[in-house]
């Protein structure tokens, strides 16, 4: 069984997915998670320790994803960009929801210097790994190649989540994309 700080995130996640920042609060987060009144607060004091601990909880999930999708084997240019597809297609997906509320979070620190600040630092530890990965294929210039390769994927996952589906968000075939990311990753990291 989840314990309640766990719960509270969970709520937390789908509320910011469904709902944007207003529908953070924490007696909607006790409604969501069927938790008794007071529940959140005893975990996460404040509004803002709520979206610290929400923050946090998607820099676990995002790292992870990415090191699942990538690490394991030689490092090899079809392998990323298969990664990449792969990444794009789990964040559009079955990580939905979390990719929602991180957007949620995103458009927030625009106006939130102490969310702007909690984000940045996932992102900075996202756009390192990515400099890693890139600089294992030999490419050069890694850390700049590697900032336009967060960009391009953020691109790609909020041209992917904006896009109507027939019978859903989450009915869309495979091969049903707009943008092709292994050749848009590919051409990022070919040299000339």
């Amino acid at each position: 069984m989840s314990s309640t700080r766990d719960r509270s995130l969970s709520a937390a996640l789908e509320l910011l997915a469904s709902g944007g920042m207003r529908a953070l609060t924490h007696t909607r987060v006790d409604a969501e998670a069927g938790l008794p009144r007071g529940s959140t607060s005893n975990h996460f004091r404040t509004r803002q320790s709520l979206i610290e601990g929400v923050i946090e909880r998607l820099d676990r999930s995002d790292y992870a994803e990415w090191l699942l999708t990538y690490e394991w084997g030689e490092p090899s240019l079809d392998r990323f960009c298969v990664a990449m597809d792969a990444a794009v297609e789990s964040m559009t997906g079955r990580g939905r929801i979390q990719t929602l509320a991180r957007f949620a979070l995103l458009l927030e620190g625009t106006h939130n210097p102490s969310v702007a600040r909690a984000v940045q630092v996932g992102r900075d530890r996202l756009r390192g790994w990515a400099a890693g990965a890139v600089a294992s294929l030999g490419v050069s210039e890694p850390e700049s190649r590697a900032s336009a390769l967060v960009a391009l994927i953020d691109g790609a996952v909020l041209h992917e989540l904006a896009r109507p589906a027939a019978g859903g968000p989450n009915e869309r075939q495979s091969d049903d994309r707009g943008i092709d990311v292994r050749l848009a990753v590919r051409r990022l990291l070919s040299e000339g």
